[in-house]
């Protein structure tokens, strides 16, 4: 997927230590810029726990510290939720991979403040249900990979689950 994601200039979290487990609130970051760079030139934000660590909430206070952000990558953090109120910080985020968590819901409004939004990775999570309106304000979408979950529809009949599926292909094409 890194072919189609532009080059960013990024905060790769190291070292973390997480002492909670219901929030992980960010205060600072401490590191080297490149050059003159400064977390204000910060665009994109990635970790990666790698089965060693755990997040299973979205980290708190990210957009004090990198308010510039348009890439937001959480990687095998066991990361349980994520809601509006997470990302409204961030009305520029063009790119959101949310790879190998533990994610299970994506409720109607989660993108209302993100109208941005080109591509959404959702690979590999334990997604079961998709608000079928969640994509609808979301004009510049043309990627989204939602493969190795297990989402159902709630409707009764094979017909009505594919119209529904029909409408949400339609709503990412070019």
């Amino acid at each position: 997927y890194w072919d189609f994601i532009p080059r960013v200039y990024y905060c790769h979290v190291q070292n973390l230590e997480i002492f909670s487990d219901e929030n992980l609130t960010i205060d600072s970051a401490d590191g080297q810029h490149e050059g003159l760079k400064t977390d204000e030139d910060v665009q994109g934000f990635y970790i990666n726990g790698n089965d060693t660590i755990e997040m299973q909430h979205f980290p708190r206070g990210l957009e004090k510290v990198f308010s510039n952000l348009i890439l937001i990558d959480i990687q095998k953090m066991k990361l349980r939720e994520i809601h509006k109120e997470d990302l409204q910080h961030f009305p520029k985020l063009r790119y959101l991979m949310l790879f190998f968590n533990d994610l299970e819901e994506i409720e109607a409004d989660l993108f209302e403040n993100n109208p941005e939004l080109k591509k959404i990775y959702l690979y590999r999570n334990k997604i079961q249900h998709i608000d079928p309106h969640v994509f609808d304000n979301l004009p510049n979408l043309r990627t989204l990979w939602l493969e190795g979950n297990n989402c159902t529809s709630e409707l009764e009949d094979y017909a009505n689950s594919r119209t529904k599926v029909l409408k949400l292909i339609r709503q990412v094409r070019d």
